[in-house]
């Protein structure tokens, strides 16, 4: 509470007003606020909150903040990393966030981070000074399926995905939100571990067939992945990679 009171008095205040309103709704989730702190030697170091309205089609960031003498270490990215996250687990297809002029390097960040500016208010919060509204538009990587494994995939069985490792494949990043899809059908999943392997005799030396293929034997597994995947494609792309993930809802 003390090092949230100071964030709000010390850094807000003078830019915004009075943020009394923000600091309990930051600790009681009050207004569809969530509030995300990063913390260091027992203090808190940067905050992140965000208004999660459930009849909007976007997540607002209200608060993302890092102290001055923390600035640079990259705290401010892994606070937009998981605002990104938040937003697709929970259906969001835009972020928004109010930026004030006398920040340039904020907007500067909020720009680097892939928003761009569609408005601009004057006298918002204080007479004379501008402030910019910033969308960005949230994507997700997509894996094609057929229509047996998606299933497997909705009803909760299949809770590992193998493929060969291409190079789209390289940049799904652990802790990302992708969609599934089988034809106008689609899931989204959140990637919980990515482990990698020379070929999927070897992967499936070390994992659960039933968790890829739900139903089929460990001998007949290999069989199938041959089938798809010819050997020569494993080989030039350098092995497979196998995803855990959990799902997080059905379309």
């Amino acid at each position: 509470m003390p090092h949230l009171q100071r964030i709000a008095t010390g850094i807000l205040e003078p830019i915004y007003g009075d943020q009394s309103k923000a600091l309990n709704e930051w600790i009681t989730g009050k207004g569809h606020k969530h509030a995300f702190v990063i913390i260091h030697k027992k203090a808190i170091i940067g905050l992140l909150s965000v208004k999660a309205h459930p009849k909007k089609s976007y997540l607002k960031i209200s608060t993302l903040i890092v102290l001055p003498t923390h600035n640079g270490n990259g705290c401010g990215s892994k606070m937009m990393d998981y605002a990104d996250m938040f937003a697709k687990k929970h259906g969001y297809q835009k972020i928004i966030v109010t930026v004030s002029e006398t920040i340039p390097e904020s907007i500067a960040f909020f720009k680097k981070r892939g928003f761009t500016i569609i408005s601009e208010e004057k006298g918002k919060y204080k007479n004379g000074i501008s402030e910019f509204i910033m969308q960005k538009v949230l994507t997700m990587k997509e894996l094609r399926f057929k229509r047996r494994y998606f299933l497997m995939v909705k009803n909760g069985s299949k809770t590992l995905e193998a493929r060969v490792d291409y190079p789209f494949i390289k940049k799904i990043k652990l802790g990302e939100v992708i969609q599934f899809f089988w034809g106008k059908n689609s899931a989204q999943v959140l990637i919980t571990d990515i482990r990698k392997y020379r070929d999927f005799k070897h992967m499936l030396e070390n994992e659960n067939p039933n968790q890829l293929i739900p139903g089929i034997k460990k001998e007949d597994a290999l069989d199938e992945y041959d089938r798809i995947y010819p050997a020569w494609k494993i080989k030039k792309c350098g092995g497979v990679r196998v995803f855990a993930f959990e799902l997080i809802n059905t379309y």
